[in-house]
């Protein structure tokens, strides 16, 4: 993913964030133009939506991707979901989050490499 735009800095969040959020990637027309995830297209627009209705502050999360480069207009590969997971896996040891909240079933599956935990995508539902 050389030359692709990449999305990790200081407006993930706060390293003392007690909740990491994991998307997929950088949107090609969110993140990968405005430099924060999940925020800048109409997967941001939800994502903020949701927050407001929950009332949870962004300012409170450290918002990531399990493919911290944008793939572009595709699906990540599985071969960069595995090459970012050393990333994902030093971020997590970092901020220590008590709360890993991923957001789709790729966020989902990518985790499973990290730590196996057994949930997959149906429902949320628990595979063991």
């Amino acid at each position: 993913m050389e030359g692709r735009p990449r999305v990790l800095g200081p407006e993930c969040g706060p390293a003392t964030a007690r909740c990491l959020v994991l998307a997929e990637a950088p949107g090609e027309r969110g993140a990968a133009q405005t430099g924060v995830p999940l925020h800048g297209d109409h997967t941001g627009e939800h994502f903020e939506q949701l927050l407001a209705e929950s009332g949870i502050r962004r300012q409170d999360l450290f918002v990531s991707n399990v493919v911290l480069c944008s793939p572009g207009r595709r699906k990540p590969s599985r071969s960069e979901i595995v090459r970012c997971s050393t990333h994902v896996r030093a971020l997590i040891d970092c901020l220590d989050p008590a709360i890993v909240v991923t957001l789709g079933a790729v966020a989902l599956e990518s985790t499973e490499h990290l730590e196996p935990h057994g949930f997959s995508r149906s429902a949320g539902t628990s595979a063991r």
